[in-house]
């Protein structure tokens, strides 16, 4: 049997078989160091778990200033690494000059944090309005921009007949009599907390998920998608690499172009109960392909390979 400790990089190391490292949890390349010694020493791996692009972090985006100084710790892990997960291909060849010893691990749902078996989903589109939502870090400032033209430009068209809802994305957003803003109290910070916080908001009908097409974007995940159909919402996404490479998921969701907001945007407000029927069917399929159970015995088989 396999033995997880959570831990931080402040807590002292246990003896391990294998030390798995998500994302820029070392800051420093010394920290990175001195990790790699001390699992020498005791023989064990070193798996680190990589979900975005990092390195490919251009000075326009908001969080260059912040990241630069840890990407030098992060390729030092990614090169040191027994093996390093990445949640695309695309995200994988972007450190493949570092990682050649790399394996795509795609992003999944727990339904122990996103489903309630006893408080079934509200029915989707079933409101006056279509409640739209967009959830993301402060910095999707540019992606929102994509899609905000044709979100004017269906207010100007239809007035209330939708709204959306903004969690994060960006703090300088405009106002429009059309948008509000919905702000996580500090208690729901962490990632099951704010899980559990999100799935008492709304309810939602549709989630936006823009993405501006970039060397940063194109490594994205598909995880936005997934979140917005564990709550019974259609996704309307970018048409990009993220969102195509499972077919499967593909084909439930709407893939936008850049200009075609406005006509996918029109095409559900025209048919909700078609939106309706497709958000069902995907939220269906959801929990029985990308949840985390169906990947783990093959991460399990792997940590195994590495029992001394």
């Amino acid at each position: 049997r396999l033995r997880l400790t959570l831990g931080s990089p402040d807590d002292p190391l246990p003896d391990c078989d294998v030390c798995i490292v998500q994302r820029t949890a070392l800051p420093t390349v010394d920290a990175v160091d001195g990790l790699v010694r001390q699992l020498g020493a005791m023989g064990a791996a070193l798996v680190v778990d990589v979900d975005d692009a990092f390195r490919l972090i251009g000075p326009d985006h908001p969080e260059h200033d912040l990241y630069r100084p840890y990407n030098a710790a992060l390729d030092r892990l990614v090169a040191a690494a027994a093996e390093t997960w990445f949640s695309t291909p695309e995200l994988a060849e972007a450190y493949a000059a570092l990682a050649p010893r790399s394996v795509i691990v795609p992003n999944a749902i727990d339904p122990r944090l996103w489903r309630d078996w006893r408080k079934p989903r509200p029915t989707p589109f079933a409101g006056q309005k279509v409640r739209m939502l967009y959830m993301g870090t402060h910095t999707h400032g540019a992606d929102f921009a994509l899609v905000r033209p044709a979100l004017d430009r269906l207010f100007a068209e239809r007035g209330d007949a939708f709204d959306v809802t903004l969690i994060g994305v960006a703090p300088d957003v405009e106002p429009a009599p059309w948008l509000h803003r919905l702000s996580p109290p500090a208690e729901a910070v962490s990632y099951p907390r704010f899980v559990r916080w999100l799935r008492e908001q709304g309810p939602f009908d549709l989630g936006l998920a823009p993405l501006v097409d970039g060397p940063f974007n194109r490594c994205k995940s598909d995880i936005k998608a997934l979140d917005y159909a564990a709550l019974v919402m259609l996704p309307l996404v970018s048409d990009s690499p993220a969102y195509r490479a499972d077919t499967a998921l593909a084909r439930h969701i709407v893939l936008v172009g850049d200009e075609g907001w406005y006509e996918a945007l029109s095409s559900v407000l025209d048919d909700r109960a078609g939106a309706a029927e497709r958000a069902r069917v995907l939220h269906d399929w959801l929990w029985s392909n990308r949840v985390v159970a169906k990947g783990a015995a093959s991460i399990a088989a792997r940590l195994e390979a590495y029992r001394r």
